[in-house]
């Protein structure tokens, strides 16, 4: 019973990689919205009369044939953008030019000069760009929603990137990668507060350029961790699990931070059933009393705008009744109800046959169906659900008695997000009696 029950589960995992391995995202286009930002700039240290901030006064309005300009300096200047509350370093000997553009909230490039047969050129820039984010997607979502295999009408557009990578900068969620629409580009993306900040440079052989780059990216702050970073202690973490509403006083509780989760038992209840934590999405739950959990796949470093791949799996699993696999998806910046249609064209309805949403997880739209019958003894049960960043794919697949359908129903029932309350799932009767009554 306990390989039969295994071996399910590896095969299902290994079905939804191989169906969802090459396919694409949909997404929807953001339009901007217009702001005019304030600009300032303050000397790093005071330079003589004539410096970068009298220089770039009237970058307030600029006009939209002719870009406004400040003068290059031999020392470092601190510009800020007070409309976004952010603020870099320009590097020294940089010239720095705000430009006008349709779409752009602000964009800006950086550049070194040099004069030849009395003619200004202009060397390799770096350019820094604000894009509007009213749905205030997290970074992943932005940059999935901004992807594509060719160039379309999508502002901006960022055409089959590579390399990309996941790290902070100035203490904000950030992502960076390499844009082939139109030559190889370093991007780097950083979340704001309604917008998203791009910095980048086109990566040619020029001294000083990546350099110059690096610099800007170290010094970038934004107003509320530039006060606040040099006296705020380490943050205390944040733990949902033992929840204050969740029966027991006294927990037990241990973090494997090899597979993101967090365990917490009651002390001297033998029967009482155990607190599990995801620290990676996060959510929490109750497990039922000899059920266990194992991690089946926890994946770094994969590529957020494929909402097709699953970046982490976890089984919770009794060896006599049965067990639940719960995979974790991008959601891609989509609906749930578009994420499970764009699912059920690559897998085929066999894996996803509900598209409509016909239940609530956690307070949260879900769709539930029950499977074809797996075998004489066993009920299958499908659902997924989302916390807008997140998609989650449950298949519970157990005897159909009340010993194995009803661990099931008492997980979704104490499911809970971040710090929120728990909310009993809401499944429809005849679902729930389809998979009590088990195949014919």
């Amino acid at each position: 019973m306990r390989q039969t029950i295994i071996g399910f589960s590896f095969i299902l995992l290994w079905l939804v990689a191989c169906a969802t391995n090459e396919a694409a995202v949909e997404t929807d286009t953001v339009s901007p919205t217009n702001v005019t930002p304030v600009i300032t700039v303050t000397p790093l240290p005071p330079t003589p009369a004539g410096d970068l901030a009298a220089a770039t006064a009237t970058a307030v309005t600029p006009t939209a044939t002719q870009p406004v300009t400040a003068t290059a300096t031999a020392e470092p200047q601190r510009y800020t953008a007070e409309a976004f509350d952010f603020q870099f370093t320009i590097p020294a000997g940089y010239l720095l030019v705000e430009r006008e553009h349709p779409e752009a909230l602000l964009l800006l490039s950086l550049h070194e000069t040099a004069v030849a047969d009395d003619e200004q050129i202009h060397k390799p820039e770096i350019f820094v760009t604000v894009h509007d984010n009213p749905e205030r997607l997290n970074v992943r979502a932005w940059f999935a929603a901004h992807t594509g295999e060719t160039v379309s009408d999508t502002y901006p557009i960022y055409v089959r990137p590579r390399l990309i990578q996941t790290r902070p900068v100035a203490g904000r969620p950030a992502l960076s990668f390499e844009d082939n629409t139109f030559a190889p580009t370093a991007v780097t993306l950083v979340a704001g507060d309604g917008y998203i900040l791009a910095l980048g440079f086109v990566p040619v052989e020029y001294p000083g350029l990546a350099e110059a780059f690096a610099e800007l990216v170290a010094s970038l702050a934004f107003s509320d961790t530039l006060a606040l970073s040099s006296v705020l202690p380490t943050p205390t973490p944040t733990f949902l699990c033992p929840g204050a509403d969740w029966p027991a006083d006294d927990w037990e509780c241990r973090e494997n931070g090899a597979t993101g989760t967090r365990l917490c038992t009651a002390f001297d209840q033998e029967e009482a059933p155990v607190c599990f934590e995801d620290r990676d999405h996060p959510f929490a739950l109750l497990l039922p009393p000899d059920w266990s959990t194992h991690l089946v796949l926890r994946q770094e470093g994969y590529n957020p705008f494929h909402a097709t791949v699953i970046v982490k799996k976890q089984t919770f699993l009794h060896y006599d009744y049965g067990f639940s696999d719960v995979a974790v998806f991008m959601a891609g910046g989509q609906s749930l109800e578009r994420w499970l249609a764009s699912a059920q064209r690559r897998s085929g309805p066999s894996l996803f046959p509900q598209t409509e949403l016909n239940a609530t997880v956690a307070g949260r739209p879900a769709a539930i169906w029950v499977d074809e019958c797996p075998s004489q003894y066993f009920s299958s049960v499908g659902l997924v659900f989302s916390d807008g960043r997140h998609v989650y794919w449950w298949w519970h697949f157990a005897y159909y008695d009340e010993a194995g359908m009803l661990p099931l129903r008492q997980m979704l029932d104490s499911l809970r997000f971040g710090e929120e309350t728990a909310v009993p799932a809401e499944i429809p009767n005849d679902i729930w009696e389809e998979a009590l009554r088990g195949c014919p």
